[in-house]
């Protein structure tokens, strides 16, 4: 692949990127902006509350939220006190530790998941509107092939 060194071009010209990942960051972060402008809640908060729910009915520590994450524990406790205040979820002591907590998600918590998770999938229409079977078949593959390209170099790195 070429690596055009002019970036400044490239960043005013995006179809002569050739850059993959900048496509799919930049529609990563438009897509979480759009919607946590729709259901009124900041990206941070909705990619804890979605990974809550995915572990409902287990709790999870805030060290394991963190790791999934990628941040250090401190950036996790502040988005699950913002939560915790919107009744969300709730923060519960290890019993065999005080040191460290189990957060469960509210029914509150739960339900406002399950309308976001609704309210995802009519976006998701709306987007795939002007894209053809294939097209959306097509996007889908790719980004499952590259999600699982990176997952092995995490792998690789790590070990």
């Amino acid at each position: 692949m070429n690596h055009n060194s002019n970036s400044f071009t490239n960043a005013h010209n995006p179809e002569a990127d050739p850059h993959l990942l900048r496509e799919i960051m930049l529609t990563n972060q438009a897509l979480l902006k759009i919607f946590s402008h729709q259901v009124g809640l900041p990206a941070s908060q909705l990619i804890v509350l979605r990974l809550m729910a995915l572990s409902h009915p287990q709790p999870l520590g805030v060290i394991g939220l963190a790791g999934e994450l990628g941040v250090n524990p401190a950036a996790v406790t502040r988005r699950v006190g913002e939560l915790e205040n919107r009744n969300l979820l709730t923060r519960e002591r290890d019993p065999q530790d005080n040191r460290k907590f189990f957060l469960r998600l509210t029914t509150r918590g739960l339900e406002t998941f399950e309308m976001l998770h609704a309210r995802a999938h009519d976006l998701e229409e709306r987007l795939e509107e002007g894209l053809t079977p294939e097209e959306i078949n097509c996007a889908k593959k790719v980004l499952k092939r590259f999600r699982a390209g990176l997952e092995e170099f995490t792998r690789k790195e790590s070990s």
